[in-house]
């Protein structure tokens, strides 16, 4: 029995990376996340420029920790500063969750269910530092719920909270989920817990009485900003967030029929479900988002996945977790012909690859709003010589359909034109 269900753990592991490896040049991103993540580890690596600080987030003026960007610069480094390396690393933190998810559940059909998800496969293949909450949340959960810990583990856990200051600000939640656990449990922690979150936070904090704590004051100014409606109405409309959020975990889709049952299972499991876990890693981050001085978008509750999956499949009749299960299957079945992206990594590396490598050019963007990212990093890395005033003038048109009436070479949605004249 062992043996076949470490076969069985070993193929769903594989199916997984398999579906998210599947076509990635075709499938991957290079939008500003990307090229912010490149251009910081281009900075480290050619440039020899180190900086406390890593991108910054949706409050002005307030930057993440860079522990992020130090896991991908091996990556980076080992391909030549190619951008891909980025999805290489990416997709093995799925394959982190994926063991850890198992570790913790001993699901087979959370973890397949994880998978197979046709919207977590494709964030698993996006490089931005929100790509590792779903790794560190069911990282936490499992060496949380250890019942006899080691200092190994502690030392573990806290390494995991260190990294949340370098991830998405939401994540940071897992700290004080901890802390209410222990005090909870009255469970007395290693000092090793402390040690790594105080190492991995210390770039903050220096970066902070260099700066006359401007992070600080910028944090305290956001969190005066007048809530955006009043509380009950944002208690309504983070209620339904959190319940499309949910539904859309167990299966990914839009249908009235499919996603408002499962909203209202959602709702029974809320009701009927008194384990601690369950409790904490759900009512913060609703909390959190109540009280949040913005409409929030649905990727801040990435923590809640394990815990949506896990307790979905625990607790739900088995009726209904064989009907997600084959509606599971069939919607990522329906994703696969869906197999290239237009404004992909590759389409735009091969508009980059087309223009002359020995000759000064100049660049002009015609793009919708946010479409010409990714571009300075590719022309750098591809050694196009971009001057002002070249007299080789070059228009890249996002997408292409922008303006018809533009003659040039078109990859994927990105016309390149000469307009030297």
């Amino acid at each position: 029995m062992f043996l076949k269900n470490s076969w069985l753990l070993i193929l769903i592991i594989l199916l997984g990376l398999f579906l998210r490896a599947y076509n990635l040049e075709r499938l991957a991103v290079f939008d500003y996340d990307q090229e912010t993540a490149a251009v910081w580890i281009k900075n480290l690596i050619i440039d020899h420029k180190f900086s406390l600080v890593g991108q910054e987030t949706s409050v002005g003026g307030v930057y993440i920790a860079p522990f992020f960007y130090f896991l991908l610069a091996p990556f980076y480094f080992l391909s030549g500063l190619n951008p891909l390396a980025g999805n290489i690393f990416v997709i093995l933190v799925s394959l982190l969750t994926m063991v850890f998810l198992y570790k913790w559940s001993r699901s087979h059909i959370a973890l397949f269910l994880y998978a197979i998800h046709p919207g977590i496969i494709n964030f698993d293949r996006i490089v931005a530092p929100s790509n590792m909450a779903i790794l560190l949340s069911t990282a936490t959960a499992y060496f949380l719920t250890k019942i006899r810990k080691t200092k190994l583990d502690y030392l573990f856990l806290g390494t995991i909270l260190g990294l949340t200051f370098s991830i998405h600000p939401p994540t940071i939640l897992l700290i004080p989920i901890c802390l209410l656990w222990f005090a909870l449990k009255k469970e007395k922690v290693n000092l090793l817990f402390f040690l790594p979150i105080i190492i991995l936070v210390s770039p903050l904090i220096i970066f902070e009485t260099r700066h006359g704590f401007v992070m600080a004051q910028n944090i305290f100014k956001f969190s005066q900003t007048d809530l955006y409606y009043p509380l009950l109405f944002r208690v309504i409309l983070n209620l339904k967030l959190f319940l499309i959020y949910w539904s859309g975990i167990l299966i990914s889709s839009d249908l009235f029929f499919i996603k408002y049952p499962l909203m209202g299972l959602a709702v029974w499991l809320w009701i009927k479900n008194k384990d601690l876990v369950f409790r904490l890693w759900t009512l913060l981050p609703f909390l959190f988002l109540v009280f949040y001085p913005r409409p929030a978008p649905e990727y801040y509750l990435q923590m809640i996945t394990p815990i949506v999956l896990v307790y979905s499949i625990k607790y739900l009749p088995k009726i209904f977790v064989l009907l997600i299960i084959v509606a599971g299957v069939i919607f990522s079945l329906l994703s696969l012909p869906k197999n290239d992206n237009l404004l992909s990594f590759y389409y735009k590396n091969q508009a980059v690859a087309s223009l002359p490598k020995n000759t000064p050019v100049t660049i002009y963007y015609s793009a919708d709003l946010g479409q010409n990212w990714g571009f300075n990093y590719l022309l750098w890395w591809q050694k196009v010589d971009v001057q002002n005033n070249s007299p080789k003038k070059y228009l890249f048109v996002i997408p292409a359909s922008r303006e018809p009436q533009t003659s040039g070479i078109i990859f994927g949605a990105v016309k390149v034109a000469n307009i030297s004249r």
